[in-house]
């Protein structure tokens, strides 16, 4: 009671001790959480990518924005302002604590355009830092135009501060989101976009000439060289439109949005891609594939949105394939948010997805590199960019 004595003493032991299992307590199943940022009120925080730097340091490249007020678009909404911004924070403590002023990479000058980056970045030999996003145009009512650039930030001082070139990406308008930069053992970069159709002028896609929309999409795959200063075509990925007549037999399902790709130690490639999460398959360097439904849809309905993959040599002699995707329909646990499935036969079979947290947009990051100990960095609300993280299954 409040005259017993030593009551305020147990009152705030209590409050202490409820406030540090709010904060570090592990969840129930081993996995723990930790918050990367909080936007301000009136402006969003979302599409965290990662990239794990020479000094140890993890640097988190997200997209920062104004929320709607009303004036754009859907009141509230963090997607119809054209104003957004490409930002970076860092960690010195694997992902637990980050910075809390953001460092400026990007905006759109004319201020009328749409940014936005997921993914993976890549720091070079030399130490520059590759931070790749995407724009897009937007029309009044804060839809945007189907006409996107890829752009590459590049840092040279440790990311304190960027320099932003345009890719190339004639002749199809491309969606780089969400595959980021991929390094392969060889030194050489992969970088995997959706074209959505043939290049066009803003005035042509307002006029509606040559519409993407009449070109059947497909997904391809950039390569780099030296390091990401330049890209060339590498490779399509199952449907080819130089090819269309011996390569019409690839299901048009594939073709889809915000591929993730991995290219395994086997040399195997692996792509899943929104949202039917069909696999496509290649064991000879990109050549043939095979592209089958996906393993984690149930009754024909939806799989799955946003997906990301990771290898770690641990967990089985064969290592641990590891899936991070977006679920908004909740068909396996009935809650939608961030799922997880593993494999240990390199695609052949996955576990059952288990729920990770609400959220979407996962990207994963094993740090350190080899010890199964991984980061899946996500936004939990337009607000909020959160990381968990836990250790790959043993088989």
């Amino acid at each position: 009671m409040p005259g017993t004595p030593g009551f305020p003493c147990l009152l705030t032991l209590t409050l202490l001790l409820t406030l540090l299992a709010c904060h570090t307590a592990p969840a129930a199943d081993g996995i723990d959480f930790a918050t990367i940022h909080k936007a301000p009120r009136g402006r969003s925080a979302m599409y965290a990518q990662l990239t794990p730097l020479a000094d140890g340091t993890l640097l988190c490249v997200f997209r920062d924005s104004q929320i709607d007020d009303g004036t754009h678009g859907k009141k509230g909404s963090p997607w119809t302002v054209p104003d957004s911004r490409i930002v970076a924070i860092r960690s010195t403590d694997g992902g637990h604590t980050w910075t809390h002023d953001p460092v400026f990479i990007y905006s759109d000058p004319a201020n009328s355009a749409y940014t936005s980056q997921c993914g993976h970045g890549y720091q070079a030999p030399d130490g520059t830092i590759l931070a790749p996003f995407y724009v897009v145009t937007m029309t009044g009512e804060g839809q945007p135009l189907h006409i996107h650039w890829n752009l590459l930030a590049a840092s040279r001082d440790n990311g304190a501060t960027w320099t932003t070139r345009r890719l190339p990406s004639a002749p199809f308008l491309t969606n780089p989101h969400y595959g980021g930069i991929h390094a392969l053992p060889d030194g050489r970069l992969w970088r995997v976009e959706r074209s959505r159709g043939y290049g066009i002028t803003r005035d042509e896609a307002e006029r509606g000439e040559k519409s993407w929309l009449d070109v059947r999409p497909c997904v391809r795959i950039m390569q780099s060289a030296d390091h990401g200063r330049t890209w060339r075509h590498h490779l399509y990925v199952g449907y080819d439109p130089t090819r269309p007549k011996q390569t019409a037999h690839y299901p048009k399902a594939f073709d889809e949005d915000e591929p993730a790709l991995i290219r395994l130690p086997t040399g195997r490639i692996l792509l899943l891609a929104r949202p039917t999460m069909y696999q496509a398959i290649s064991d000879d360097d990109g050549a043939t594939w095979r592209i089958g439904p996906s393993p984690f849809t149930r009754k024909g309905a939806h799989s799955g949105l946003c997906p990301d993959l990771l290898h770690t040599p641990v967990g089985g002699p064969r290592g641990t394939l590891v899936l991070a995707y977006h679920d908004r329909w909740g068909k396996h646990e009935r809650k939608g948010g961030v799922y997880l499935a593993y494999s240990h036969d390199h695609g052949d079979t996955w576990s059952t997805p288990v729920f990770l947290d609400g959220g979407a947009y996962p990207t994963l990051l094993e740090h350190p590199k080899g010890s199964g100990r991984i980061l899946c960095a996500y936004y939990h609300s337009s607000r909020e960019l959160k990381a968990a993280f836990f250790s790959v299954p043993s088989r």
